[in-house]
């Protein structure tokens, strides 16, 4: 029987780790996004050691990290979904 998703991404090793809490920054049931602002994105990747507390980002910062999620989701969304 296959793992759930939530279980094959919880055991995922090292940097794939890291690329799946990416994915999962936004939770698609419920919308909740970690990187809604520049400052909630700062706090993520903070969170994932990623940067330094003190580096400031605007909007346009956060908007290109949120298009990079969308540009790797889409993707492996479909290759998951056969």
């Amino acid at each position: 029987m296959a793992q759930p998703a939530s279980e094959a991404r919880a055991s995922a090793p090292g940097r794939l780790k890291l690329v799946h809490a990416f994915l999962d920054s936004l939770d698609r049931q419920t919308l909740r996004d970690a990187l809604a602002t520049p400052d909630y994105m700062r706090r993520w990747l903070v969170g994932q050691r990623l940067v330094s507390p003190h580096v400031e980002f605007d909007e346009a910062d956060r908007q290109h990290l949120v298009e990079l999620r969308e540009a790797l989701h889409d993707p492996l969304a479909a290759a998951a979904a056969g």
